[in-house]
């Protein structure tokens, strides 16, 4: 059982100590993968924008034509002498 609580904590501290030799330079420079990646990620957010947009617009859309549809059948009954 102290075997395995001190391998857990090595393996703890060494993770904390990798984790802390990534560099966060501002100077880095981006390598192309990371620019085309991206350049993905900013055309995925346009299109799930425009999605969206779409969505909203059917959704008014589909709400006018029921409640026109509302209207036409109360129009009808009315027609008919129907309550």
């Amino acid at each position: 059982m102290k075997t395995t609580v001190k391998s857990a904590f090595a393996l703890g501290m060494l993770l904390a100590a990798l984790a802390g030799c990534q560099r966060d330079d501002p100077a880095r420079t981006e390598g192309p993968a990371e620019k085309v990646g991206q350049k993905i990620d900013q055309a995925a957010e346009k299109a799930a924008e425009g999605i969206n947009k779409l969505a909203e617009k059917a959704g008014q859309g589909m709400e006018k034509a029921g409640e026109n549809m509302q209207d036409a059948a109360r129009d009808a009954k009315a027609k008919n002498g129907e309550k």
